[in-house]
């Protein structure tokens, strides 16, 4: 069964913004990107959120050099078409859940570029992520408003 889905950006939250000191680690060092995502649904206030953490952390020491937590709602006017009828519990397509992950890593990709201006990170830029290669875990918490 296809159901078409009426959703957009409803809030955008900074969480968590940290840059490590310069002079904290070995500058010559690569950096490695790591990204994480989580969905939670509100079925009540009819939204998807899309927790993104990103950490970059040194190749060589694994020393976290900069994260970055998001929080991106997404409102679903009809969400409740989503709902399984045996569990009574709504399921995300993996289509849809891969468009929400795709909006939203891309979104934080933004956020961090902007927040990393005129820092030693200016011209680190987060690589493209392939979201077809995420593995969704179930995972469905409500959630409340902040």
């Amino acid at each position: 069964m296809s159901v078409q889905l009426t959703y957009g950006i409803n809030n955008i939250f900074i969480d968590e913004y940290n840059l490590a000191s310069f002079s904290s680690f070995e500058q010559d060092d690569e950096l490695d990107f790591t990204i994480n995502n989580r969905l939670r649904i509100n079925e009540k206030d009819k939204f998807v959120r899309v927790e993104t953490e990103i950490r970059i952390t040194t190749r060589v020491s694994k020393f976290l050099v900069c994260k970055l937590v998001t929080f991106i709602d997404f409102s679903v006017e009809n969400i409740k078409e989503l709902e399984d009828k045996n569990s009574k519990e709504i399921i995300l397509p993996p289509e849809f859940a891969f468009t929400l992950n795709s909006i939203a890593i891309s979104t934080t990709r933004g956020i961090l570029f902007s927040y990393n201006q005129g820092t030693y990170l200016d011209k680190v830029i987060m690589p493209l992520i392939d979201t077809s290669k995420i593995r969704l875990e179930k995972e469905v918490d409500s959630v409340g408003v902040e």
